[in-house]
């Protein structure tokens, strides 16, 4: 007997003396797919036990714009993506432009346009005029 997820058992009875025995060729299950614990019969008729971790309901946590790794095994569909606390606790209307909406927070933060300003200066000596141009930028990307 086989106690699968949710109280759920299977009883397999393998009669190898049976001279017309069950066809197992079709059996594609292997250890990595059925979850730890539980047991399987294999192609060539042997019991295995199966060592896919049980992950059920667990969270994963993204970290990183990249994204991140899902670990291998069962997931039952109750479990969330997660944006870590670190980077939830960044995700502030301060810290996003005025009106962008960004993981349902809108932003706040009114950002000032940069000016260009160009500032000449001349000198006269008696045999020529000598410009020097400067570009002065104000603003918060300054």
């Amino acid at each position: 007997m086989t106690v699968l997820g949710n109280g759920i058992t299977q009883t397999f009875i393998i009669n190898n003396n049976f001279s017309g025995g069950a066809d197992l060729s079709g059996v594609t299950a292997t250890a990595g797919t059925v979850l730890d614990g539980d047991i399987f019969v294999d192609a060539e008729g042997a019991e295995v036990e199966g060592t896919m971790p049980n992950n059920a309901d667990n969270n994963v946590e993204i970290t990183t714009l990249a994204g991140t790794t899902i670990p291998a095994g069962y997931y039952n569909g109750s479990g969330s993506a997660v944006l870590s606390a670190a980077e939830a606790a960044k995700v502030i209307p301060g810290n996003l432009k005025k009106d962008l909406v960004f993981l349902g927070e809108t932003g706040s933060l009114e950002v000032a346009p940069i000016h260009e300003e160009k500032l000449w200066q001349s000198t006269m000596t008696d045999t020529k005029v000598v410009s020097t141009g400067l570009t002065l930028k104000l603003g918060s990307d300054v």
